[in-house]
């Protein structure tokens, strides 16, 4: 479940912040998406969970990405997470 939303945060910021096609913006793309695709039947394969805890772990990590990601957008749209720049004036002149 945590993965699904950290690699899916990291996919979202991958297309959000990084624009054009750098190797290392393809690389977190293609890195995070392999991740949320390939940990669930991964954990079946092995025997550690049932398909529907697997299920079960990728609509609940898809909702806790889908708030986090709502928050964040809302945030960024408001202005608070813009960088503050403080600028030094001249006092010599």
């Amino acid at each position: 479940m945590q993965y699904v939303a950290f690699w899916g945060f990291l996919f979202s910021l991958g297309i959000i912040l990084f624009k054009g096609k750098h190797w290392w913006r393809i690389a977190l793309l293609i890195v995070s998406a392999l991740f949320i695709i390939l940990v669930g039947p991964s954990r079946i394969y092995l025997g550690d969970h049932w398909a529907s805890d697997v299920l079960g772990a990728y609509l609940i990590g898809g909702a806790w990405l889908g708030i986090t990601l709502w928050v964040y957008l809302k945030l960024k749209a408001k202005g608070v997470l813009a960088q503050k720049t403080t600028r030094v004036q001249d006092k010599s002149a």
